[in-house]
């Protein structure tokens, strides 16, 4: 028996919730892990294929609670040493539960541990990254990897480059790092119960960050090894919700900073949403875009100090 519990958060995820519940049974093979799924009021019909995987434990939530909340419930209710937080749109392959625990067990001071993720069709999805800075918040708001060249500056300049941007760190060695994404992460159990789960304030996103931060300053480490590769479908829940997601971004931004940093960065960060988001309304304005003029009004609305109404569902 592996000594680890998996948790899936599931939100709308339609098909891809059985592929990853599919891999996880292919992979295990005679050492299964512990598996629960907490689903957060899906009406997409996705929890239908947990019907298919008896050996998993299902939690309904009545409402959408947010994926701190959720993955709460699913570590009070897991009971072995390390527990895998796994997306619904991720696949695992050969080797993956094993190795993750396998590093843990060889890295005492290792509180996380993250995988390298791929993209569908093979391509690098970075996963390892810097606490947030300015810059990247301004990144977000004007969404420049759209135009900035990322896979030639990583392939180009990655070794240098990516000690300060975790977009171009070619993620190919094992190191320790601020956070991984919780896509893919696995922890310690010792280390929750010594500083807590997630914060569920963070109804959506920045979670992660907040409790790598959390694990860091408690004295552990982060790790990133490329060691175990992950297939990791981005973004298919939020999606169903555009809109609400990704003013739910902005606004963890926000709480992020607040909670985190010094006023003199919390109101540089306010003046970015600010510059940013009236630059983008007016453009949404000027095309006829309804939804995101709606998005852009909201985040002129967090830099002005105003609370966005949370993600729907």
């Amino acid at each position: 028996m592996l000594d680890l519990s998996v948790i899936v958060v599931n939100y709308n995820a339609g098909g891809f919730l059985e592929q990853c519940l599919g891999s996880i049974r292919r992979v295990a093979g005679g050492a299964m892990p512990e598996v629960l799924v907490v689903d957060n009021a899906s009406s997409d019909g996705s929890l239908d294929a947990v019907a298919g995987f008896p050996e998993v434990r299902l939690i309904r939530n009545e409402r959408n609670l947010g994926f701190a909340r959720a993955a709460n419930q699913g570590i009070e209710a897991s009971t072995r040493r390390y527990l895998l937080l796994l997306n619904p749109d991720t696949v695992v392959g050969p080797g993956t539960l094993e190795i993750l625990v396998a590093f843990a067990d060889a890295h005492r001071d290792a509180a996380v541990v993250g995988p390298r993720l791929l993209n569908p069709d093979g391509s690098l999805q970075p996963s390892a990254y810097r606490f947030p800075t300015l810059f990247q918040a301004a990144g977000a708001v004007f969404a420049l990897k759209r135009i900035v060249p990322v896979r030639l500056l990583r392939a180009r300049l990655g070794g240098w480059l990516g000690r300060y941007f975790g977009q171009l760190d070619p993620h190919a060695r094992v190191r320790v790092v601020d956070y991984v994404t919780g896509a893919c992460m696995l922890i310690r159990r010792e280390v929750v119960t010594q500083i807590g789960g997630f914060d569920p304030r963070f109804f959506l996103y920045f979670e992660d960050k907040d409790f790598c931060w959390r694990v860091r300053r408690a004295g552990w480490g982060v790790y990133f090894t490329p060691a175990v590769e992950v297939v990791h479908h981005l973004g298919q829940s939020s999606r169903t919700v555009p809109g609400p997601a990704l003013i739910e971004r902005f606004r963890s931004m926000r709480r992020f900073y607040e909670k985190h940093y010094r006023p003199p960065a919390c109101l540089a960060l306010r003046g970015v949403l600010l510059v940013g988001g009236a630059i983008r309304l007016a453009a949404a304005v000027l095309t006829g875009n309804r939804l995101g003029a709606q998005v852009w009004g909201a985040v002129l609305g967090l830099a002005l100090g105003a609370e966005a109404r949370p993600a729907a569902g």
